[in-house]
């Protein structure tokens, strides 16, 4: 059995750009969509690892650390932002 392939670069190239661009399109809002997910949970952890770790006289600042994800850049991937 033989077999011939024969590919036109030009239209694979093409068609490589497309559907790596659809495929980083669905991947971006999957990985935004799981961090901010994992958001609620990271940052209760990392309240309870400052109550631990030190004296809090206000609970307040306990509160005051968030965590968001950062995804404005189409350019770049999503980041989970905590402080």
């Amino acid at each position: 059995m033989k077999i011939s392939i024969r590919i036109d670069s030009a239209a694979a190239q093409a068609q490589l750009r497309r559907w790596g661009g659809e495929f980083r399109d669905k991947v971006k809002k999957a990985v935004a969509k799981a961090m901010a997910k994992e958001a609620v949970e990271i940052k209760s952890d990392v309240r309870d690892q400052v109550a631990s770790q030190l004296t809090v006289v206000k609970k307040t600042f306990l509160k005051g650390f968030s965590a968001y994800v950062i995804d404005k850049d189409p350019s770049r991937m999503p980041a989970l932002y905590v402080g």
